[in-house]
Protein backbone atom coordinates (compact mmCIF):
# COMPACT_ATOMS: atom_id res chain seq x y z
CA UNK A 1 0.00 0.00 0.00
CA UNK A 2 1.78 3.75 -1.12
CA UNK A 3 2.12 6.54 1.20
CA UNK A 4 -0.47 8.07 -0.50
CA UNK A 5 -3.20 5.86 -0.29
CA UNK A 6 -2.15 5.47 3.10
CA UNK A 7 -2.60 9.22 4.22
CA UNK A 8 -6.17 8.96 2.69
CA UNK A 9 -7.37 5.93 4.34
CA UNK A 10 -6.30 7.90 7.95
CA UNK A 11 -7.65 11.20 6.83
CA UNK A 12 -11.25 9.90 5.90
CA UNK A 13 -10.75 7.78 9.31
CA UNK A 14 -10.52 11.31 11.54
CA UNK A 15 -13.43 12.24 8.76
CA UNK A 16 -15.53 9.50 10.39
CA UNK A 17 -14.77 9.80 13.62
CA UNK A 18 -15.12 13.69 14.00
CA UNK A 19 -18.78 13.24 12.15
CA UNK A 20 -19.86 10.58 14.78
CA UNK A 21 -18.80 12.20 17.92
CA UNK A 22 -18.78 16.56 16.74
CA UNK A 23 -22.61 16.73 15.31
CA UNK A 24 -24.77 19.55 16.32
CA UNK A 25 -26.12 22.02 13.83
CA UNK A 26 -24.65 24.02 11.01
CA UNK A 27 -24.02 26.90 13.98
CA UNK A 28 -21.20 24.62 15.03
CA UNK A 29 -19.27 24.80 12.50
CA UNK A 30 -15.10 24.45 12.55
CA UNK A 31 -13.23 26.49 10.72
CA UNK A 32 -11.49 26.51 7.52
CA UNK A 33 -7.81 26.78 7.19
CA UNK A 34 -6.22 26.88 3.78
CA UNK A 35 -3.12 25.56 5.21
CA UNK A 36 -4.49 22.28 6.00
CA UNK A 37 -5.71 18.75 4.18
CA UNK A 38 -8.73 18.96 3.25
CA UNK A 39 -11.78 16.66 2.24
CA UNK A 40 -14.94 18.58 1.10
CA UNK A 41 -18.02 16.60 0.37
CA UNK A 42 -18.84 13.66 0.37
CA UNK A 43 -17.02 12.62 3.12
CA UNK A 44 -17.15 8.95 2.70
CA UNK A 45 -20.85 7.86 2.37
CA UNK A 46 -22.43 11.78 2.49
CA UNK A 47 -21.98 14.90 3.16
CA UNK A 48 -20.88 15.99 7.29
CA UNK A 49 -24.24 17.21 7.51
CA UNK A 50 -27.55 17.92 6.19
CA UNK A 51 -26.37 21.37 5.79
CA UNK A 52 -22.99 20.39 4.71
CA UNK A 53 -21.54 22.64 7.13
CA UNK A 54 -18.81 20.84 8.23
CA UNK A 55 -15.43 20.74 6.31
CA UNK A 56 -12.86 18.83 7.52
CA UNK A 57 -9.72 20.48 7.29
CA UNK A 58 -7.22 18.26 9.29
CA UNK A 59 -6.56 18.00 13.22
CA UNK A 60 -5.04 21.62 12.94
CA UNK A 61 -8.53 22.83 12.36
CA UNK A 62 -9.62 21.42 15.86
CA UNK A 63 -10.49 24.07 18.49
CA UNK A 64 -12.27 22.08 20.87
CA UNK A 65 -10.64 18.71 22.86
CA UNK A 66 -12.01 15.73 21.41
CA UNK A 67 -15.51 14.66 21.85
CA UNK A 68 -16.45 18.68 22.32
CA UNK A 69 -18.33 20.36 19.87
CA UNK A 70 -17.19 24.14 19.16
CA UNK A 71 -20.27 26.83 19.02
CA UNK A 72 -19.00 29.68 17.08
CA UNK A 73 -21.94 31.88 18.99
CA UNK A 74 -19.70 33.04 22.41
CA UNK A 75 -16.74 30.19 21.98
CA UNK A 76 -17.67 27.73 23.90
CA UNK A 77 -17.00 23.74 23.66
CA UNK A 78 -20.03 21.63 24.44
CA UNK A 79 -20.52 18.19 25.90
CA UNK A 80 -23.42 16.01 27.17
CA UNK A 81 -22.11 13.87 30.22
CA UNK A 82 -24.06 11.04 31.84
CA UNK A 83 -23.82 8.59 29.30
CA UNK A 84 -24.58 5.83 31.39
CA UNK A 85 -27.65 5.71 34.63
CA UNK A 86 -24.72 5.37 37.05
CA UNK A 87 -22.96 8.74 36.44
CA UNK A 88 -25.96 10.52 36.16
CA UNK A 89 -26.43 13.50 38.79
CA UNK A 90 -28.40 15.84 40.80
CA UNK A 91 -28.27 19.81 39.54
CA UNK A 92 -25.63 20.44 41.97
CA UNK A 93 -23.51 17.65 41.90
CA UNK A 94 -24.24 18.56 37.75
CA UNK A 95 -22.70 21.99 38.29
CA UNK A 96 -19.42 20.52 40.56
CA UNK A 97 -18.65 18.25 38.03
CA UNK A 98 -18.34 20.60 35.21
CA UNK A 99 -16.77 23.33 37.28
CA UNK A 100 -14.30 20.22 38.14
CA UNK A 101 -13.41 19.94 34.28
CA UNK A 102 -11.37 23.17 34.27
CA UNK A 103 -11.11 25.64 31.47
CA UNK A 104 -13.79 28.02 32.63
CA UNK A 105 -16.21 24.85 33.11
CA UNK A 106 -20.27 25.76 34.31
CA UNK A 107 -23.12 23.96 33.16
CA UNK A 108 -24.23 25.23 29.98
CA UNK A 109 -25.47 28.84 29.77
CA UNK A 110 -28.00 29.57 26.61
CA UNK A 111 -29.21 33.08 26.07
CA UNK A 112 -30.45 32.64 22.11
CA UNK A 113 -31.92 30.12 19.87
CA UNK A 114 -29.00 29.14 18.36
CA UNK A 115 -27.05 28.03 20.92
CA UNK A 116 -30.33 26.31 22.04
CA UNK A 117 -30.32 24.46 18.73
CA UNK A 118 -26.55 22.96 18.72
CA UNK A 119 -27.67 21.64 22.78
CA UNK A 120 -30.82 20.33 21.08
CA UNK A 121 -28.98 18.49 17.92
CA UNK A 122 -26.34 17.01 20.53
CA UNK A 123 -29.69 15.84 22.65
CA UNK A 124 -30.59 14.44 19.86
CA UNK A 125 -27.67 12.39 18.73
CA UNK A 126 -27.18 11.01 22.19
CA UNK A 127 -30.25 10.08 22.67
CA UNK A 128 -31.10 11.76 25.44
CA UNK A 129 -34.16 13.03 26.32
CA UNK A 130 -33.06 15.67 28.24
CA UNK A 131 -30.27 16.91 30.47
CA UNK A 132 -29.24 19.78 33.25
CA UNK A 133 -28.34 23.35 31.85
CA UNK A 134 -26.97 25.90 34.04
CA UNK A 135 -30.03 27.93 34.79
CA UNK A 136 -31.96 27.79 37.91
CA UNK A 137 -34.38 29.66 40.65
CA UNK A 138 -32.08 31.35 43.50
CA UNK A 139 -35.50 33.36 45.00
CA UNK A 140 -37.70 31.45 48.37
CA UNK A 141 -40.70 32.60 46.59
CA UNK A 142 -41.28 33.59 42.87
CA UNK A 143 -38.39 33.59 40.24
CA UNK A 144 -34.89 35.27 40.37
CA UNK A 145 -33.71 33.24 37.30
CA UNK A 146 -30.01 32.58 37.81
CA UNK A 147 -27.03 30.79 35.12
CA UNK A 148 -24.91 28.83 37.17
CA UNK A 149 -21.48 31.68 36.85
CA UNK A 150 -23.68 34.45 38.67
CA UNK A 151 -25.29 36.48 35.22
CA UNK A 152 -29.24 36.54 34.96
CA UNK A 153 -31.29 35.03 32.60
CA UNK A 154 -32.69 37.18 30.02
CA UNK A 155 -36.43 37.13 29.65
CA UNK A 156 -36.51 38.29 26.05
CA UNK A 157 -36.11 34.47 25.26
CA UNK A 158 -38.17 32.08 27.02
CA UNK A 159 -37.91 28.34 24.83
CA UNK A 160 -39.83 26.60 28.19
CA UNK A 161 -42.60 23.97 27.61
CA UNK A 162 -46.29 24.91 27.89
CA UNK A 163 -46.88 26.32 31.35
CA UNK A 164 -43.63 26.34 32.61
CA UNK A 165 -41.84 27.20 34.56
CA UNK A 166 -44.59 26.70 36.96
CA UNK A 167 -42.27 26.67 40.15
CA UNK A 168 -42.49 22.81 40.16
CA UNK A 169 -38.44 23.06 40.96
CA UNK A 170 -35.66 25.03 41.30
CA UNK A 171 -33.63 23.91 38.64
CA UNK A 172 -34.04 23.91 34.43
CA UNK A 173 -33.51 21.09 31.98
CA UNK A 174 -33.74 21.18 28.00
CA UNK A 175 -35.22 18.44 26.48
CA UNK A 176 -34.50 17.44 22.73
CA UNK A 177 -37.20 19.55 21.57
CA UNK A 178 -35.37 21.95 23.08
CA UNK A 179 -37.94 23.31 25.63
CA UNK A 180 -36.97 24.04 28.60
CA UNK A 181 -38.94 22.91 32.36
CA UNK A 182 -38.19 23.73 36.24
CA UNK A 183 -38.13 20.41 38.39
CA UNK A 184 -36.58 19.30 41.30
CA UNK A 185 -33.21 19.82 41.27
CA UNK A 186 -32.28 16.11 43.41
CA UNK A 187 -33.19 14.15 40.13
CA UNK A 188 -30.31 12.56 38.47
CA UNK A 189 -29.95 13.34 34.89
CA UNK A 190 -27.66 13.49 32.24
CA UNK A 191 -25.83 17.93 32.00
CA UNK A 192 -24.47 19.91 29.89
CA UNK A 193 -21.05 21.10 30.18
CA UNK A 194 -19.54 24.00 28.76
CA UNK A 195 -15.76 24.87 28.54
CA UNK A 196 -13.27 27.11 27.16
CA UNK A 197 -11.58 26.29 23.78
CA UNK A 198 -8.09 24.93 23.98
CA UNK A 199 -7.16 27.70 21.41
CA UNK A 200 -9.13 30.75 19.80
CA UNK A 201 -11.89 29.62 17.14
Amino acid sequence: MNTKMVFTMKLLAICLLLTLVSYADAYACYDKSPNCARINKPCLMGDWTKRNCFKFCGMCNRVCDLGWTHFKGDGTCLKILGTYASQRLGWHEAYNTCRSLGKGGQLVTINNQWKNNVVKGLLRQTRFTDAWIGLRNTAQFGFNWRWSYGGSWRAAYRPWQPRQPDNSGKCVTIDNNGRWDDTGCAINKALVCQIAPFRNG
